[in-house]
């Protein structure tokens, strides 16, 4: 894989925007064949979200990379559900597993 594409991280950019670079940057990339097979394509780009949405995202029973893509939109939308519900409660999303 292309070193920027080994090194791409979602960090705070939302899922629409980390899949917007990966895929730039994934054209560009390939493996010992020539190209970037499926799975390992689906494995950085999983590396590459941000911690409690790749936890989220579990690689078993994603069949491809849209699969891939569409679950790490869910996750976003519920973990970003999640974390305005607490804060509308008045509970502290700075601590834990909900920070973003």
């Amino acid at each position: 894989m292309g070193r920027e594409l080994g090194e791409l991280k979602q960090g705070r950019s939302t899922v629409a925007e980390y899949t917007r670079r990966f895929n730039g940057l994934v054209s560009y990339s390939s493996d010992a064949n020539g190209t970037l097979s499926e799975r390992a394509k689906m494995n950085k780009y999983r590396y590459g979200l941000r911690g409690d949405i790749a936890h989220a995202v579990p690689l078993q029973n994603i069949a491809n990379f849209g699969g891939l893509i569409q679950k790490a939109y869910s996750a976003e939308a519920t973990i970003d559900f999640a974390n305005k519900e607490r804060e509308r409660c008045g509970e502290s999303t700075k601590e834990g597993l909900w920070e973003v």
